[in-house]
């Protein structure tokens, strides 16, 4: 069963200190002691006591246990995902880790500045510009859930953006190599991703259909298939070994079923 925790520094520091000892360690969840390993992991311990009211789920799959940090949003407002660590509980190996921390604020400004300056070095890129960048709006953004770097040019109703990927030596904040990935449409970009948004609602929504966990019973590897049959009604497909095992007619607009076999 998922666990949350809203688990403070003092905790993590007591879980730490008593995991040698055994008896201890028993009287302490499974659940907690996972956070406490992946809180006090390098890529989470210097980013995670910067934040107030954070929060962690940690479950077990596959043999390994992974914690997922995030904060929860409050009202209407959408909450923040932290990252994620996966590990052994049994040995406190750290099979993987991603943290979504933000760089630092020096490290930021002076990538910032050399990732301007290769994009206004690039022909393709200039070309597109009309090889007069200073006409155009000038937007510079890092996505640190990506972990990569978007220089967008507004005009009018043209838009373009370089997207680029900043690698590093080690561990450090010294720049390994740096290089535009892609040159994209950023309102194409806004378009294809709200339509990916919807369709996974649609599939979302599909499977809470009457009978759909009797058609995949026993089913490890379906897939689905998505289709728009009007605005916000999707027919959604679920497939496998070449065959329909399901099928959902849904509206994520009145999030309402209005079919499935």
């Amino acid at each position: 069963m998922n666990a949350i925790r809203t688990v403070s520094k003092f905790l993590i520091i007591i879980i730490i200190t008593l995991m040698p000892m055994a008896m201890s360690l028993a009287q302490i969840s499974e659940e907690d002691q996972a956070i406490a390993i992946a809180a006090s992991h390098e890529d989470f311990i210097t980013f995670l006591a910067d934040i107030e009211g954070w929060e962690a789920e940690a479950y077990e799959e596959e043999g390994a246990w992974i914690v997922e940090f995030f904060i929860e949003g409050e009202d209407d407002e959408e909450g923040e995902w932290l990252g994620f660590v996966v590990m052994s509980l049994e040995t406190g190996e750290v099979y993987e880790a991603f943290s979504a921390a933000p760089l630092p604020t020096e490290v930021e400004t002076r990538l910032q500045a050399q990732v301007l300056a290769l994009v206004q070095d690039d022909d393709e890129m200039m070309a597109r510009l009309d090889n007069n960048p200073a006409i155009w709006e000038e937007y510079v953004e890092y996505d640190r859930y990506e972990q990569l770097w978007y220089v967008a040019y507004f005009r009018g109703l043209d838009a373009w953006a370089a997207v680029v990927e900043v690698g590093f030596e080690d561990d450090t904040y010294n720049v390994e190599y740096m290089t535009i990935t892609d040159v994209v449409n950023p309102h194409r970009m806004e378009e294809e991703e709200e339509q990916a948004n919807r369709k996974n609602e649609a599939i979302g929504l599909a499977y809470e259909s009457d009978g759909i966990e009797a058609a995949l019973a026993g089913i490890d590897d379906w897939t689905t298939l998505v289709s728009e049959q009007s605005d916000g009604t999707y027919g959604v497909q679920f497939i496998s070994d070449g065959q329909v095992r399901f099928f959902a007619l849904v509206d994520v607009d009145t999030w309402t079923i209005h079919s499935s076999e």
